[in-house]
C-alpha cells in the first residue's frame, strides 16, 4: 500500500458487471487501485496471487454468495485481516447482521453515494494499515523481550561464574522486563 495510507488495491466482487464499472470508476478516480471480479469463485482465484488491501463485496450473487465468501475469507490464515466492506440493496437489519456475522467492517447499502464509499474505503484501508503497524510493533517487542530474557539469563551465569559486576547487569536486565 501507498505511503499515504490511504491509497491501496482495492478488490471489487459484484456479479452485476455495470456495478462493478461505476466503483471502479470511482475508485480509479480517487488514486485507487480497483480490481473487479463478478463472481466469489474468481475472487479466491486472485487472491491467490494478488495481495489486495480491502474487498467490497456485493452480498446476493448466484453460485457462492457474499456471506459464504466473507466467511471464507476470514477462515483462511492468509486473508483474514483483510477488510471486508458489503455494498448491498439489501438495506434489511437481518442482512446487516448476517454480514457481521460472517465477518464484515462495515455495509453500505445500495445505492451508495459516491462520497460515502470513498469515505469508508479511507477509513478501513487506514485502520488496516495501523493494524499492520500495530502487530509489526507487538513481534519487535515479542523480539526484544526475548534478547532481553537471554541477556539476563547470560548475566546470570556470568554471577554465578563470580565474573565482577555480572549480578548488577542481571539485576539491570530483569528491570527492562518489568
Amino acid at each position: 500500500m501507498s505511503a499515504d495510507a490511504t491509497k491501496g488495491t482495492i478488490l471489487l466482487i459484484d456479479d452485476v458487471a455495470e456495478n462493478l464499472w461505476v466503483l471502479a470508476d470511482m475508485l480509479l478516480g480517487f488514486g485507487f487501485s480497483p480490481r473487479p471480479v463478478t463472481s466469489g469463485k474468481a475472487a479466491l482465484k486472485l487472491l491467490k496471487s494478488l495481495p489486495v488491501d480491502l474487498v467490497l463485496l456485493d452480498a446476493n450473487m448466484p453460485e457462492m454468495s457474499g456471506f459464504e465468501l466473507c466467511t471464507l475469507l476470514k477462515a483462511d490464515p492468509a486473508l483474514r485481516d483483510i477488510p471486508v466492506v458489503f455494498l448491498s440493496a439489501a438495506d434489511d437489519a437481518s442482512h446487516k447482521v448476517e454480514a457481521f456475522r460472517s465477518g464484515a467492517s462495515d455495509y453500505l447499502s445500495k445505492p451508495f453515494q459516491l462520497e460515502e464509499v470513498h469515505a469508508r474505503v479511507k477509513l478501513h484501508l487506514r485502520l488496516g494499515a495501523l493494524e499492520r503497524e500495530r502487530a509489526a510493533w507487538a513481534a519487535r517487542r515479542g523480539e526484544l523481550e526475548d534478547a532481553l530474557a537471554r541477556a539476563e539469563a547470560l548475566a546470570r551465569e556470568a554471577a554465578v561464574a563470580g565474573v565482577p559486576g555480572a549480578a548488577a547487569v542481571g539485576d539491570a536486565l530483569a528491570g527492562l522486563l518489568r
